[in-house]
């Protein structure tokens, strides 16, 4: 199973973390064990010998090896095929399964075959058949099990993937060849210390709502999303989380603090003329800019068309030739794009009451590389992260923060007062300010209208030039490691 949920994290920077490339990575994988099931037990009447395991194991295994190599032109081409800013909708779902066959089913296919070899060349006596059998499929299922916790709590915290792959395969191919070792001596304490080895390979491969009013519930591909209306107040949540707050009376009103720092970048490039947005939510800061920056074109890209309908009818969004909505993943969005922006701001951080969840490949070194290169001249990034400044443990603000910085000449952050939200602040721009440079850049701002936010004045106050205290704990994320989950958890 680590080839199952290690892959998927594998797809995920190329096709998001989408409820189509969970189902695409799953199917692949129940196909692979199907076919290979079949050909595996056709193979076990034809050659009764262990070495046969050789001729599976030992490709299965270089190929697992050499993921890291081959993988990412043979994605790279898939992706690239479609237009720039169109992919049709049948693609986007299919798109994932076809990139998970490209990489995986093969190698898949021939772990599987394992299993019905194995009953074959243990099974001595027909009267013994199911027990064999049952002890097979039942040490496959627990290697299984093991494989499925071992890489989503251990292997993808402290080895980075490509690593990951290697080691698997490697161990795969030392497994073909200790069952060539072990053909000769055919005893059956041998065989079932094989059989446990073997089996080995598939295993690695393999808030509390009070007096609210429910107006609108459904559940897409990615979320279950409701609306509700309480004292006046709009919410839009995702699996139970608050995403979006907006005033019944003032729709430009009741929103959270957070959504005002995504104004900075003007301090920074007073003159943009464009800003891309990943992740719409209730609309919020899409609804501000375009009633206060009547000037300024904005490209939102959400990955939920559930989500975009939504906002349309419930959070009074409203699509113009200055409001552009796309559905599409943001990396992938960005990789396919060639438009360069005055901001790009990302807010796709979601927190409910099982934890957090930021989808891993819009926190990575090689993400934020691609965020630079389509950023124009002095151009900002905006980015959304939930947690402290003050923790002394690594945790997901002080690696995304030294990720960006990584990337960018330089990184400030803007904590909200009443709420755990962190806006990092990245710029071009090579000058490092401070507060009292923000705020002489704001008074022309502001007299001529160009910052129009109400609130903004105030919002600069929150600016801070330090760095996190825990950033000497904290590892730069690439696609290769990104613990995203290990450090939400210790925030």
């Amino acid at each position: 199973m680590v080839l199952e949920i290690v892959g998927a994290r594998y797809l995920m920077k190329d096709f998001g973390s989408s409820f189509y490339m969970w189902v695409s990575q799953i199917g692949v994988v129940l196909i692979a064990l199907a076919i290979g099931y079949y050909a595996g037990g056709a193979l076990a009447d034809r050659y009764r010998r262990l070495r046969l395991l050789t001729f599976l194991l030992v490709p299965a295994g270089l190929v697992i090896a050499f993921i890291p190599l081959f993988a990412a032109p043979l994605i790279n081409a898939l992706i690239m095929r479609h237009p720039a800013d169109y992919v049709p909708r049948v693609w986007q779902k299919l798109d994932p399964a076809l990139g998970s066959s490209l990489v995986f089913l093969l190698p898949c296919i021939g772990l599987a075959s394992v299993s019905p070899i194995l009953i074959r060349l243990l099974t001595r006596n027909i009267e013994h058949v199911g027990r064999i059998s049952g002890w097979i499929i039942a040490a496959s299922t627990v290697g299984s099990i093991a494989g499925v916790f071992v890489s989503g709590y251990v292997l993808i915290d402290y080895m980075s993937v490509p690593n990951i792959f290697k080691i698997t395969g490697a161990l795969t191919v030392l497994l073909g060849l200790g069952c060539w070792a072990l053909d000769r001596q055919w005893l059956k304490t041998a065989t079932r210390a094989t059989a446990l080895l073997a089996l080995a390979a598939p295993a690695a491969s393999g808030a509390l709502d009070t007096s609210p009013v429910t107006i609108f519930e459904t559940t897409s591909a990615y979320h279950n999303i409701r609306v509700l209306d309480h004292d006046g107040i709009r919410m839009l949540k995702f699996d139970g989380a608050m995403q979006t707050r907006m005033s019944l009376r003032n729709p430009l009103q009741g929103h959270f603090e957070y959504t005002d720092y995504f104004h900075m970048p003007l301090l920074w490039n007073p003159g943009m003329t464009n800003v891309l947005m990943i992740g719409l939510g209730g609309a919020s800061t899409q609804r501000s800019y375009a009633h206060y920056y009547t000037n300024i074109t904005v490209e939102s890209v959400e990955i939920d068309p559930v989500v975009l309908d939504v906002a349309r009818q419930y959070f009074q969004l409203v699509e113009s030739a200055m409001q552009k909505v796309h559905v599409a993943d943001g990396r992938v969005f960005l990789r396919r794009t060639s438009a360069k922006y005055g901001a790009i701001v990302l807010d796709a951080y979601v927190h409910h009451r099982y934890g957090s969840a930021v989808p891993y490949h819009l926190a990575t070194k090689e993400f934020f590389a691609l965020v630079r290169d389509h950023l124009s001249t002095n151009g900002v990034l905006a980015y959304n992260v939930i947690g402290t400044t003050r923790n002394t443990q690594a945790d997901l603000l002080g690696g995304l923060y030294k990720t960006i910085k990584a990337v960018f000449p330089q990184v400030y952050m803007f904590p909200a007062q009443t709420s755990q939200n962190v806006v990092l602040i990245a710029t071009l721009s090579p000058q490092r300010v401070t507060l009292t440079d923000l705020q002489q850049r704001a008074i022309p701002l502001i007299r001529s209208k160009k910052a129009a936010l109400p609130s903004f004045w105030g919002r600069i106050n929150s600016f801070r030039d330090t760095t996190p205290f825990n950033i000497g704990r904290c590892n730069v994320l690439t696609d290769d490691y990104a613990p995203v989950d290990g450090l939400i958890q210790a925030e």
